[in-house]
């Protein structure tokens, strides 16, 4: 005889723990962007997602007693704010690719809905809205994650939770990835290249230094207008709103980036990857120091 068990109610942060790993029990080819963005000091999401068309796709978790007028008010701030942020967001996702042009999905999590607030979010004209009822069940001796879309006639989906010191189980339309060659990467690691060719990579990379340089000063000096440099000798610093938003050097002919004031921890340019992992740390900051000052403007109102 199969048993099924309601487990005792999880919290939030358990529900985000299980959505982090398992992105795809919201649909197939979904993809995690982001966790816990700050749109400003008053909205965040719980998760920014592509899904499989390249479109941006909110998740918001909401507590049992978050009442529905609160959460049509917090949908709303979210298309507002990312409307009005979305060339910034573009510049930071950019790996892959996401479009904020258009109004992005709304995956909304919550224990129970009512049919009439499902209806209710229906009738929000140009939002898609998904709502989703989560539980935690105890099949036989087993644990699972189910989420169910209202008013849709989509199956439940289950994800099983492993245990402690339990490795996860391979999806069924994937085949078990095979346990790394050891031997043959230690192999690999030893292996050095003939030192000509090694002297003439490293003279290249060096001598892209000053390149990287420009391009980073360029792209900073492009977020927007309101960004003032001043330069002291190699070091060239970026501020917005008077707070410190990155610094720039130069030193045997290397590029390196500092976020904000801090210039103990410095990014070493070395590769076209490096400088955009390091461009979107400078485009995030700017976005919170952007939004924290328009927040402290409005509170002055």
């Amino acid at each position: 005889m199969i048993e099924i068990i309601k487990k005792p109610e999880q919290t939030l942060d358990e529900v985000r723990a299980v959505i982090l790993d398992n992105c795809d029990s919201l649909e197939e080819e979904i993809e995690i962007l982001d966790t816990d963005l700050s749109l400003d000091e008053a909205t965040s999401v719980d998760f920014l997602m592509r899904d499989g068309d390249g479109k941006p796709a909110i998740v918001l978790l909401a507590e049992e007693s978050d009442e529905e007028t609160v959460l049509v008010h917090r949908i709303l701030q979210i298309v507002q704010k990312l409307r009005k942020n979305r060339f910034l967001l573009e510049k930071i996702y950019t790996d892959p690719m996401v479009s904020f042009e258009g109004t992005p999905r709304i995956f909304l999590l919550k224990k129970q809905i009512s049919n009439e607030f499902v209806e209710c979010l229906g009738l929000m004209k140009g939002l898609d809205i998904t709502a989703c009822e989560y539980s935690y069940l105890r099949l036989e001796d087993r644990n699972y994650f189910t989420l169910s879309r209202k008013g849709e006639d989509e199956p439940v989906r289950a994800v099983r939770l492993k245990g402690a010191g339990e490795k996860a189980l391979p999806r069924p339309d994937k085949a078990p990835e095979k346990e790394p060659d050891v031997k043959a990467v230690d192999r690999v690691l030893k292996e050095e290249e003939p030192a000509p060719v090694r002297v003439e990579k490293e003279k290249k990379e060096e001598n892209q230094g000053a390149r990287f340089f420009a391009d980073a000063r360029k792209k900073i000096l492009k977020i927007s207008v309101d960004i003032n440099e001043t330069t002291d000798g190699n070091l060239t610093r970026f501020k917005i709103n008077n707070e410190p938003l990155a610094s720039l050097a130069l030193k045997d002919d290397f590029c390196y980036i500092f976020l904000g004031s801090k210039t103990d921890k410095a990014i070493k340019v070395a590769t076209e990857r490096l400088l955009n992992e390091a461009l979107n740390q400078v485009y995030k900051r700017y976005f919170n120091l952007f939004n924290n000052k328009t927040a402290q403007e409005l509170s002055g109102i």
